[in-house]
């Protein structure tokens, strides 16, 4: 049988580390994501600093994927862009906002509103919790466009990107549907 490895955080030590003033060491640079299976996502990450101390063990990571359209046959299949935001202690995601159309259910947050519920809707924010990773809850905020949901996160998260945001698509053509 499996055994659940105890959570490197307490609620309120993740909480302590969402509230203190934060920013990132380096400007917003969009890369190519390493994933041989999905090679569309872009990725920009960064340790965080506090006050004076760079924090090695604390990451803003944000990421995203396009919209795309495939058709396969007489099929047209719409994708949305997918995205999120989050900050990373220890390697565990502590905070995070996330737009994704897959359905995400909590299977961690004894006690908490949403415990063992699937979530409805495009745009929901993770919180830590006892058992760790995993609780989410709705966002009834449209954050229809990555550039939202990063400041969305940035205000809750009380960090600073330090060379502010760049847009992943900056730069690049995007298809205009006729």
């Amino acid at each position: 049988m499996k055994t659940k490895a105890t959570p490197i955080l307490t609620p309120d030590e993740a909480q302590a580390i969402i509230d203190i003033p934060k920013a990132t060491i380096r400007p917003m640079e969009w890369i190519p994501k390493r994933s041989p299976s999905n090679p569309q996502w872009m990725e920009f990450v960064s340790v965080c600093r506090i006050e004076n101390e760079i924090r090695e063990d604390l990451f803003f990571r944000t990421q995203f994927r396009a919209a795309k359209t495939q058709v396969i046959g007489d099929s047209t299949i719409r994708y949305e862009a997918v995205y999120n935001a989050a900050i990373t202690a220890g390697g565990e995601r502590i905070f995070a906002v996330d737009a994704d159309d897959t359905q995400h259910t909590n299977k961690v947050g004894v006690g908490r509103p949403l415990y063992k519920s699937a979530l409805r809707g495009r745009y929901h924010m993770h919180t830590w919790s006892a058992e760790g990773y995993g609780y989410a809850e709705p966002i009834d905020i449209e954050l229809n466009d990555i550039e939202l949901l990063v400041d969305f996160f940035l205000l809750r998260a009380n960090l600073t990107l330090i060379s502010g945001f760049i847009h992943p698509l900056r730069g690049s053509q995007i298809e205009l549907e006729i």
